[in-house]
């Protein structure tokens, strides 16, 4: 954190005129924080739409708002920190992941050097560098969080800023159906934003519906599903419902015995009331929207014809191409790369790449992405190992959702980026704890003493 502080007073000092608003953030962080850390994460939950959304909901983004949210959301986790480890004495890295974690944000560090070689500006590499550091609010909610209801309460929390997502992107989605003028707009104008917090929406209500144990529950979020499902339909985002009938999939293969039968159950009444609702509230236009969906998928399977595809392998030929050039430190986080779209028929540059993957390793080179795609694959292959093992299915649901999740988004990660994109990263901080939570159940069925208790006892 030391580092980040350094790098953070030389930005303030690049732009005062944001170092008021910033101040006044950060100091209203801190005091929610000294209150109660618990009050705080759900502020920085609720709040993180207003963050993740481009220049928050009024979609502006030139808007001061991202910065004021970042150092306020980046502050308060150091508090946490020095808090955590210096006044408390309690040990922050527990486990391999914890400690590549930290290892991958150290070389991210000297990313700046490449980026600046390359002419990148300071305050843009800052822009995406800070980004990466959302991850880390998975140790106070795997710490904050030690039993049940606290953990209740959290996926509450979180359900609450998925309503709130949804319903103003409904509200987009009317507005831009109210200036269509023809039909087949209709296969363009989905709102995709937050696609990806719905497909792990969807994803992890379902695996909720099948691990709840009481009846109550399971139509709760069998409705929370619904929602959220129908969200992610809306975006239009070919890659989002991919990604999701790959997890639910996944969930599928990792249930064992009645799970498994609810689950056969529960995907066959989902899909029962899904095509029920459309057709009760939709009526004649369900037809249309069925041959919108078939539209989106019928032309990706013409790969010859699809400009969208077409793009997208103009993209990938160039990422690959910088990759060979520069394959050990890549050009640097925030170098903008050209390409060139069929659809406009025009050559754009941006630095985001819709193949994550390759664009991970064109700008951070081929050994710190795979580092960093190291951390996320080893959370979803100790997760399925644990899954089958816990007792309590609260904690299966917390294990398999996770895992199931983080597989979905690495589906959509070849089309569109998840890993380094605000509401990307936010997901990785919320399933990563999901994670820890099932796997500290885990060792405490299994009566194995972590590392940490055994030092205080000696």
């Amino acid at each position: 954190m030391a580092i980040y502080g350094g790098i953070t007073a030389l930005a303030i000092l690049k732009g005062m005129d944001l170092f008021l608003w910033v101040a006044v953030a950060a100091i209203t962080a801190i005091g929610i924080y000294c209150i109660s850390p618990r009050l705080w994460v759900y502020t920085v939950l609720l709040s993180s739409y207003f963050f993740y959304t481009k220049g928050g909901a009024a979609g502006d983004e030139s808007s001061s708002q991202s910065v004021i949210f970042a150092m306020c959301y980046h502050l308060s986790l150091a508090v946490w920190m020095f808090n955590h480890v210096l006044l408390k004495r309690k040990r922050l890295i527990r486990n391999w992941v914890d400690l590549l974690f930290i290892i991958y944000l150290a070389f991210l560090t000297l990313n700046c050097l490449i980026a600046l070689s390359n002419g990148v500006e300071f305050m843009y590499w800052l822009k995406g560098w800070q980004l990466f550091f959302i991850v880390l609010y998975y140790y106070p909610l795997r710490e904050l969080f030690p039993t049940k209801k606290s953990q209740q309460v959290l996926l509450f929390v979180c359900s609450l800023v998925l309503i709130t997502q949804g319903i103003w992107n409904i509200y987009l989605y009317k507005q831009a159906l109210s200036n269509f003028r023809w039909a087949n707009q209709l296969l363009y104008g989905g709102v995709k934003q937050g696609a990806a917090v719905f497909t792990v929406a969807s994803v992890v209500t379902l695996t909720g519906i099948l691990y709840a144990r009481k009846l109550s529950w399971k139509i709760v979020l069998l409705v929370l599903h619904i929602f959220c499902f129908a969200v992610l339909m809306i975006s239009l985002a070919r890659a989002a419902w991919v990604g999701y009938v790959f997890s639910v999939v996944i969930v599928g293969l990792f249930a064992r015995g009645k799970y498994l039968r609810n689950f056969l159950t529960g995907v066959s009444l989902a899909i029962t009331l899904i095509i029920g609702m459309v057709i009760l509230f939709l009526g004649r236009n369900a037809e249309i929207v069925w041959n919108v969906a078939s539209s989106r998928f019928s032309s990706s399977a013409g790969f010859a014809t699809d400009p969208s595809y077409l793009s997208r392998i103009n993209e990938n030929e160039g990422l690959v191409n910088e990759i060979q050039e520069f394959p050990m430190g890549g050009v640097g986080l925030q170098k903008a790369h050209s390409r060139y779209d069929m659809i406009t028929q025009s050559t754009s540059t941006n630095t985001y790449a819709h193949n994550n993957y390759l664009g991970m390793m064109e700008k951070l080179g081929i050994p710190l992405g795979m580092l960093y795609l190291l951390i996320i694959a080893g959370i979803i292959i100790h997760g399925m190992r644990i899954a089958n093992r816990l007792k309590d299915p609260f904690y299966v649901f917390l294990a398999t959702g996770s895992f199931a999740a983080l597989s979905g988004m690495c589906i959509i990660n070849f089309v569109g980026s998840t890993f380094d994109t605000r509401d990307g990263l936010f997901l990785l901080a919320v399933l990563f704890a999901f994670f820890f939570i099932a796997e500290r159940e885990f060792v405490k069925q299994n009566s194995i003493i972590p590392l940490e208790s055994t030092s205080v006892k000696t």
